[in-house]
């Protein structure tokens, strides 16, 4: 004890001394000892604490760094800040998305389930806020995406279906956020998709045209949004690609409109390959229809 309150005299003593070693000083020369302890024990939490928070900040703009330069690395900094906080639930997200890109799906899936897990914690502790609600759907969505490739399209489905029934409960209280109506339609698509893997053509159908008419309001809204011009392609592309489905004539239909809209945009932006991909695909969808 005599060395300790020597110790903290000499501490307190020193020009870098902070209040709370300034105040412990004080307690001990009132021979208060439990309160000076108590007030250094604070102190050194709050110390803990900032450094985990630097530490954190400092491993996510690391991460920020690598993601165009090092996917790996990125990944291993991403790994860095959920050791020091499991519930960074931005950190999940990304971690989940690095490893899906580097084929690292057991990972990818720890990541979003626990992303999932976090999120709707934070649901449950203010279940009217529209941004945890968003954050469930997204959540269900990815452990959907990572279910699809495994293979298992009822789980997947079911999972998607969990999705779709925050963002269309969230796309119907503002029918004027864009991005919540962009979420509805990449549910509806991801669902149709599951049901056309099981065969399902007339379900998937269904909910390939709930996606259009969404996109279809979408790009009519803002023309000049190549990315919603691009989707409404896809879209349509996915209603003239469906065997089995929509009548002949409709799937040519909205396989020219596809291919359309693609040519707009691949004369709008030259430089995007993705644009005459989306041309040579489409092309040869409306090519192997039947006459």
């Amino acid at each position: 004890l005599a060395e300790a309150t020597a110790t903290t005299f000499v501490r307190a003593a020193a020009p870098d001394a902070t209040p709370a070693q300034k105040l412990a000083e004080a307690q001990l020369a009132q021979g208060d000892a439990t309160g000076a302890a108590a007030l250094l024990g604070r102190e050194a939490d709050a110390r803990l604490a900032s450094a985990r928070k630097e530490s954190i900040d400092l491993y996510l703009q690391q991460a920020a760094l690598l993601e165009t330069r090092d996917v790996i690395a990125a990944l291993a900094a991403l790994e860095r800040v959920l050791a020091l906080d499991p519930d960074n639930f931005d950190a999940r997200w990304r971690a989940g998305d690095i490893a899906v890109l580097v084929g690292r799906t057991d990972t990818a899936m720890r990541h979003y389930r626990a992303f999932s897990e976090v999120v709707r914690r934070q649901l449950e502790e203010a279940p009217g806020d529209p941004a945890g609600q968003r954050n469930v759907s997204i959540s269900y969505g990815k452990i959907g995406n990572m279910l699809a490739a495994q293979g298992d399209t009822a789980a997947a489905l079911a999972s998607y279906r969990d999705s779709l029934a925050i963002a269309k409960a969230l796309a119907t209280r503002d029918p004027g956020n864009s991005a919540w109506q962009r979420d509805l339609t990449v549910s509806y698509n991801r669902i149709g998709d599951m049901l056309a893997a099981q065969g399902d053509t007339a379900a998937a159908l269904a909910s390939y045209r709930d996606n259009l008419a969404i996109r279809k309001a979408l790009a009519t809204r803002d023309p000049g949004n190549s990315e919603w011009q691009r989707d409404l392609a896809l879209s349509q592309g996915r209603i003239g690609g469906l065997t089995g489905g929509a009548p002949l004539a409709e799937r040519r239909a909205a396989l020219t409109e596809a291919i359309r809209i693609s040519q707009m945009l691949a004369d709008r932006d030259k430089t995007r390959i993705v644009h005459q991909n989306d041309l040579k695909y489409y092309r040869g969808l409306l090519a192997r229809l039947p006459e």
